[in-house]
């Protein structure tokens, strides 16, 4: 499917249109990175013997590789269920986190807001007891021990 690169002002499409790329066949992408993050693509480029571009599609394709890793891994270490709920734990304390940066209120520390101010870290207790809250089996706790204990 063709699409065009932009609408001019009578609301028309503008321009040639795009056409899909072939399977297999390279495409142009371009972004900007920091002069720190440029350093270590060119390094890597130049131990590995890859261009600077070849070294970048590497890269960005074992992102993509892993991306299922960490809920493997906490599936093995803790069963399906609790990795599951250790993931919702972890995404509602980025949620409250990624909240307080957009909104641009002043954090103790923009990185890790929920790991070091005070305010944001309560939030996150909050979430999180809303998540597990959320995820209680239906019924009643027993609390008196069993007798096979």
């Amino acid at each position: 499917m063709a699409t065009f690169r932009g609408r001019g002002s009578t609301g028309r499409p503008v321009g040639r249109p795009r056409q899909a790329p072939e399977p297999g066949q390279r495409v142009q992408l371009s972004f900007r990175v920091t002069p720190d993050l440029k350093r270590e693509l060119d390094a890597a480029a130049k131990r590995s013997g890859r261009s600077q571009s070849q070294e970048a599609e590497i890269r960005l394709e074992r992102s993509f590789d892993r991306q299922g890793l960490l809920s493997e891994v906490l599936s093995i270490a803790y069963g399906k269920e609790l990795a599951k709920l250790l993931t919702l734990l972890g995404d509602s304390m980025l949620v409250v986190d990624l909240h307080f940066k957009t909104r641009r209120i002043p954090l103790v520390n923009p990185t890790h807001a929920w790991g070091s101010d005070p305010k944001v870290y309560d939030l996150c207790i909050q979430a999180a007891i809303k998540v597990l809250e959320a995820s209680r089996p239906k019924g009643a706790a027993d609390t008196e021990p069993s007798d096979s204990q």
